[in-house]
């Protein structure tokens, strides 16, 4: 189990239940999916940019992340 699903099963819930009176977990809300996002504009000039977000991504969430170019530009340059 991921450090964060346990750390959220363990202590969040049980302090939600006891914040918000719930009568079931069930009730308690859940994180089904947690994403990462990063903005690099000036990387279409310079490679070594994309490389470092890379690494940063990787090192932040411990996994590769995917790497997913714009369709359409949308600035006016």
């Amino acid at each position: 189990m991921a450090r964060l699903q346990d750390y959220y099963r363990n202590t969040i819930k049980k302090e939600l239940m006891a914040q918000f009176q719930y009568k079931s977990s069930m009730e308690v809300p859940s994180i089904s999916k947690i994403t990462l996002n990063i903005g690099l504009g000036e990387a279409t000039t310079d490679k070594k940019i994309v490389e470092n977000a890379i690494s940063d991504i990787k090192k932040i969430c411990g996994q590769q992340p995917v790497v997913t170019k714009a369709k359409k530009i949308n600035c006016n340059i």
